[in-house]
């Protein structure tokens, strides 16, 4: 029907308002603010002087961390997933990072860097480097055979091989891997600054939660949930086959 693909977020995003008014109504402003009440709030944050700053320096620790750990866990990645036995050394020593809860990265960040420093950043670094390594890992093993060999065969250049062949068959594993980090990124960047009352999203919510604003923090979690999904979907273009032919 007309409309279709539209009718069922827009019925799923109504049952989720209708489910957050009554929770409302069951437990207070207090404990859970209404949708109307946090509305209200993100449109006065929108048009507030320190928002942008705010917004920027989350940003930053979110994607300054992600292009650090992401650039190394896919370069470790993918030379592991082409050299086995580099493979077999590395992927023991990803294992320990990803084991380590985010929230001990934050303390030890903290302790290295100081509250106002690289923690941020740092923290955000640790916890993309082994999705990003991975995605390279799994998209270098899964090289197909057949198209190397027909790449030999035709005597294709060093860039056609990475360019046409390569990079396409690593793609189909990176997309989720990037989006995946992407997400990650700004979830721990504003649980840093929330700890260590950094200037950006996270030190906001730190002082709205000291004076129980309840409405403010869930309006800040709104800024930055769209600020998310406009990154996400810029960067679902971006990795598109389409996009990639336009870039």
């Amino acid at each position: 029907m007309p409309g279709g693909g539209l009718l069922a977020p827009a019925l799923g995003l109504g049952g989720f308002l209708l489910l957050w008014h009554l929770v409302h109504v069951d437990v207070g402003a207090l404990v859970l603010p209404s949708p109307l009440a946090v509305a209200r709030r993100v449109l006065a944050l929108a048009v507030a002087p320190g928002t942008p700053e705010a917004l920027a320096r989350t940003a930053a620790d979110a994607l300054g961390g992600l292009a650090a750990g992401g650039l190394a866990g896919l370069l470790l990645g993918v030379a592991s997933g082409a050299l086995p036995p580099l493979g077999a050394a590395l992927r023991p020593v990803v294992t320990v990072i990803l084991g380590v809860p985010h929230i001990a990265w934050v303390v030890l960040a903290l302790l290295w860097f100081g509250p106002q420093g690289l923690a941020p950043g740092v923290t955000v670094a640790l916890a993309c480097l082994p999705v990003l390594f991975a995605g390279g890992y799994h998209g270098a093993r899964a090289r197909d055979p057949d198209l190397t060999e027909m790449a030999r065969v035709f005597a294709l250049g060093p860039w056609q091989r990475a360019t046409e062949l390569a990079l396409p068959q690593l793609l189909v594993h990176l997309a989720p891997a990037f989006a995946t980090a992407l997400g990650l990124a700004f979830k721990v960047a504003v649980m840093a600054e929330v700890l260590s009352g950094g200037a950006g999203v996270g030190g906001q919510v730190a002082t709205a939660r000291a004076y129980l604003e309840t409405d403010l923090v869930l309006a800040w979690i709104v800024l930055v949930v769209v600020l998310l999904l406009a990154l996400d979907a810029m960067l679902a273009r971006l990795l598109a086959p389409g996009g990639r032919r336009r870039c």
